[in-house]
């Protein structure tokens, strides 16, 4: 497999932590690792200069090449919360989980970038964890981000991409069912997998020094297992403490199952290089993300590059396009200019044949072929000078509306009515039935419409009289 490097980040408020991964064919293998500090600047030029800039002139220092960025935001910017959703589809819960999360906040959620998670799914529905961020301070990070061309794919909640380091780096027994707690200096990580559904169950909550360790541990481990809902029994807590403030021993006691101290690897020494680690595998794993950036400010970087290749292709097809067009212009602007001729020729001689009126919109030749039709009838007789106004030619369409009409319904005319604007008709059928066929006759007729109709039943007849007009 090709080699492929991803730079992840993990950013705090003052600290940006990155680590260069490459996937090869063994696997995947940290290139370097480094991290920069605001607030530890001591150099003047790089007094208050943003996280961004900082990282990009660390990058070029140790000629960094690579060919994505992925970013996870620490969890100091980003709120969690956990709600039920009655969809159990990753697409449904996606079109949804706005408004749920809307109602979980008690806020209006506009100005909120949205991402979950899935904890578990079962018939009513499923367990997510919401995450929510600020859109302007995410904006503001991919703007800083882009600026310094380093454009990143996805932003994640740093808790989900420790997840994801845990899960790819640490071997378990098929058979464990442990409980992750991953100490920082400010954070404690709580991380369950599920074996069953493949699902991951993740809890933050910030920690100080000042603090006694193994009691808030026991604590908060004992809430997250109480709230969890999970069947899953928790059988051991895998504790990761390089500060070693936490008495395993008596933590133990408080939890009554059993704590095994682990290390991270070798190349990861701090839990936030664990976090960028495992945002880099989400992006060469194209793993399912829980994308802040996916919700208001989708990535575009590819795109924008074939945008810009496009653009430089096009601009020489358009000289291109333009001379060949300059040239048809040229035939078309000749063709108009003799059709034009053409035309006051045509009006002039059509106005001259038709007693000086103009050509109608339906066209010389179909107007033309009309008038045709109309004096051919005229004199064969079918149609007086007035054309079909005439009485008989409005008689002769009624006539074959009848004629048309099934010769079984029996119908009997006492009276056909002709005036210049309408034709009435009075008769009887032997039925109803037949009657409207009968009408149905007329209607079908070209040239006739039927205005008024009326019917009754008399002396064992359907008696009728309509109202016809010129279609």
């Amino acid at each position: 497999m090709e080699s492929k490097n991803c730079l992840g980040i993990h950013i705090s408020e003052n600290k940006a932590t990155a680590v260069l991964l490459a996937a090869k064919s063994s696997g995947f293998v940290p290139v370097d690792c480094f991290s920069v500090n605001i607030q530890s600047q001591d150099e003047e030029e790089d007094s208050g200069r943003p996280l961004a800039e900082l990282l990009a002139k660390a990058c070029n220092e140790k000629d960094l090449v690579f060919s994505e960025t992925a970013v996870a935001i620490d969890c100091a910017q980003f709120t969690q919360h956990n709600i039920h959703t009655a969809f159990t589809d990753p697409k449904q819960i996606g079109q949804t989980i706005r408004f749920d999360a809307e109602e979980a906040l008690a806020t209006d959620t506009t100005e909120l970038a949205i991402a979950f998670n899935i904890i578990k799914t079962d018939a009513t529905g499923s367990n997510v964890t919401v995450f929510s961020a600020e859109k302007t301070i995410l904006s503001d990070l991919i703007t800083d981000l882009q600026t310094n061309n380093m454009d990143p794919v996805t932003v994640e909640p740093d808790v989900i991409c420790l997840a994801r380091y845990l899960q790819s780096n640490i071997n378990l027994a098929k058979d464990s069912k442990p409980l992750f707690a991953v100490l920082s200096e400010r954070v404690c990580y709580l991380v369950k997998f599920s074996q069953e559904e493949n699902k991951t169950n993740v809890r933050t909550f910030h920690v100080s020094s000042s603090q006694n360790m193994t009691d808030l541990l026991a604590r908060q481990i004992l809430l997250s297992i109480a709230a969890d809902g999970d069947t899953e029994f928790t059988d051991i807590l895998m504790l990761s403490d390089a500060a070693n403030k936490v008495d395993c021993g008596l933590l133990e006691e408080k939890l009554s199952i059993g704590v095994q101290p682990f290390d991270l690897a070798e190349s990861v020494i701090t839990p936030d290089f664990a976090i960028a680690y495992g945002v880099a595998i989400g992006q060469l794993t194209k793993t399912n993300y829980v994308d802040f950036r996916r919700d208001f400010l989708p990535y575009q970087g590819r795109k924008l590059i074939m945008q810009k290749t496009i653009k430089a292709l096009s601009i020489s097809a358009t000289v291109l396009i333009i001379a060949v067009g300059l040239y048809f212009q040229l035939q078309v602007f000749k063709t108009n200019r003799y059709l034009s001729q053409l035309n006051k020729k045509i009006n002039q001689q059509y106005a001259a044949a038709m007693f000086n009126k103009k050509i109608p919109p339906e066209g010389v030749v179909s107007r033309l072929g009309r008038e045709i039709t109309k004096i051919q009838k005229i004199k064969s007789g079918l149609l007086s000078a007035a054309g079909e106004e005439s009485i008989s030619a409005k008689l002769t369409f009624v006539l074959e509306a009848f004629n048309n009409a099934p010769a079984n319904i029996d119908l009997n005319i006492n009276t056909i009515t002709i005036t210049t604007k309408t034709i009435t008709i009075a008769g009887d059928t032997n039925r109803r039935k037949n009657t409207l066929r009968l009408f149905d006759s007329i209607k079908k007729h070209q040239k006739l419409k039927i205005s008024q109709s009326t019917y009754e039943l008399k002396a064992g007849r359907d008696k009728f009289r309509i109202t016809v007009l010129l279609n």
